[in-house]
């Protein structure tokens, strides 16, 4: 045993320390040219981003007028002028409506650029050009359907409050989020405490879980609902600098918002109900506001209210309020028979 020991230790590798600093210099000089690879790397990168940010700007300004063409530039921005509307707009609506095909007829007989019917022709005739003898075939003359798309447009425009109101819409929704995206939140985090315990049984776990997750989704939109109410300049400064803008929201931010703290109770109560295997109920609920009630308000409200604008913002509240009543008092009818039953299967 001794000898095979020895023989064993003969064998062992000794420590060279001339060895030993060769190695370290070789990998001292592998960390320097990996370092030197990186800054290189970085330089080069940095110079792609600046080349970029003096190219593409060109490059895509030709690439979108490659792609988004204005054709009839010159009679698009003339009557765009007149009628007070962003020639980019008219643009947009002849790519759609027609795909800037002068001649072009849809199977409901809409002619020209701007796809204009019968009967919407001779109304805006009798307003624009009453003694200029214009029959439905001079739709198919660019001039003449440019003229007449943007006079409709501008009628549109006037009715519903113009670029404002849809800038101030875009504002409102995006400020919206931040109500309605934290509750959701809070309500999936709290399905799988609320499921896990009404699997097993113990209804006193689930009415705990679903009280707090009520009370802070309750308290939230309460509490974002009081600053909509107090600050709604300061909120859609968040959002745009434009002083127009801002006043016009500040407006219609008080209406949009003014239901907004049912939401709490409404999306608390749908989304528990996902949580206790009630799945059919919660999808007619989550539809209730926004397709049951919301869209067709859109439609009915503006005509009953003599300002059609103040009738579409006013929609949202009356929806949010109606849904959040229906859901609690759906949801605190069936909560005790869900539990009940849930606790006979166990």
């Amino acid at each position: 045993m001794n000898e095979q020991y020895k023989k064993r230790e003969d064998t062992a590798p000794q420590h060279d320390p001339e060895a030993a600093r060769v190695r370290r210099a070789v990998r001292a000089e592998k960390a320097r040219r990996r370092k030197k690879k990186r800054i290189r790397r970085l330089i080069l990168l940095v110079l792609a981003v600046l080349l970029a940010l003096v190219v593409l700007p060109r490059t895509w300004d030709g690439v979108e007028r490659m792609l988004y063409p204005r054709k009839y530039e010159a009679l698009v921005d003339q009557w765009a002028e007149t009628y007070d509307l962003d020639p980019l707009l008219v643009d947009a609506f002849i790519r759609t409506e027609s795909g800037f095909d002068p001649q072009a007829t849809s199977t409901v007989d809409a002619r020209g650029l701007m796809q204009m019917t019968e009967e919407t022709f001779i109304w805006l005739r009798s307003k624009i050009a009453p003694d200029e003898g214009l029959t439905f075939d001079d739709l198919y003359d660019p001039d003449v359907s440019i003229r007449f798309g943007c006079y409709y447009i501008h009628l549109c425009m006037e009715r519903y409050g113009g670029d404002v109101a849809v800038g101030a819409m875009t504002v409102i929704t995006s400020a919206s989020q931040l109500c309605t995206l934290p509750i959701q939140g809070v309500c999936q985090g709290g399905q799988p405490v609320m499921s896990f315990n009404f699997g097993a049984g113990k209804k006193e776990r689930v009415k705990e879980a679903f009280r707090f997750q009520l009370t802070l989704c309750g308290a939230y939109t309460c509490l974002f609902w009081l600053v909509m109410m107090l600050v709604p300049g300061a909120v859609a400064g968040i959002f745009t600098s434009d002083a127009a803008l801002i006043q016009y929201t500040t407006w219609a931010m008080r209406i949009y918002m003014a239901g907004i703290f049912a939401m709490g109770f409404q999306i608390g109560c749908q989304q528990s109900f996902m949580a206790l295997g009630q799945a059919k109920v919660s999808l007619l609920l989550a539809c209730l506001r926004k397709i049951i009630l919301l869209i067709p308000l859109i439609f009915i409200l503006p005509h009953l209210l003599p300002d059609a604008v103040f009738g579409v913002f006013l929609a949202e509240p009356v929806s949010d309020i109606l849904a959040a009543t229906i859901t609690t008092i759906t949801f605190f009818a069936r909560f005790d028979k869900i539990l009940e039953k849930g606790a006979a299967r166990v």
